[in-house]
């Protein structure tokens, strides 16, 4: 679709979109910056605590002693702006946090898979041991038969399916 034909349609689009109509749907949208909080229209947020936001009014008010309108406008502009830079940084810290524990999550995912694999392949090298060396059995075969290549090449390979489906549902009681 060319850029023209594109911009068109979004057009088109936007005009059938009337966002929210119940009151309930206005509510959800209007909770949108929230999600960071980083654009909220609140100065105070619902976990934030009033009494410090307060402080840093008086704080200001007092050190720079606003003389009219103008300046008790720009104040209060100002107590905005460093209470959403406080906020900032705690998103901020609060977004590396999660990054690390994603990180360290992931990395025990992958050494919990390493571990596991490394499990069964010993389970499946000591099952294949134990067949083996089976008493009464001579490594030819049963009770001194010789043994049938195709039947023991079988029976292998039945019991490395095995093995893993026992990994496998293991592995999905237990997912990492």
């Amino acid at each position: 679709m060319s850029g023209v034909r594109r911009i068109e349609a979004n057009r088109q689009n936007a005009q059938r979109s009337t966002g929210p109509k119940t009151a309930e749907g206005k509510a959800r949208v209007a909770q949108n910056a929230m999600a960071h909080r980083l654009f909220s229209r609140q100065s105070l947020l619902p976990d934030e605590a009033p009494q410090e936001l307060e402080d840093l009014r008086e704080s200001l008010r007092a050190d720079l002693s606003p003389e009219g309108p103008q300046e008790e406008v720009l104040v209060e502009l100002m107590v905005d702006a460093l209470w959403r830079r406080r906020r900032l940084g705690r998103v901020e810290a609060g977004i590396y946090s999660s990054q690390h524990y994603r990180i360290l999550a992931n990395r025990a995912r992958r050494e919990a898979r390493r571990y596991e694999q490394s499990e069964l392949t010993a389970l499946e090298e000591r099952l294949k041991s134990a067949l083996d060396h089976r008493p009464g059995e001579t490594p030819t075969g049963q009770a001194g038969r010789p043994a049938d290549e195709s039947s023991r090449q079988r029976t292998d390979g039945d019991l490395r399916v095995g093995v893993h489906r026992c990994g496998q549902r293991l592995h999905d009681l237990v997912p990492l």
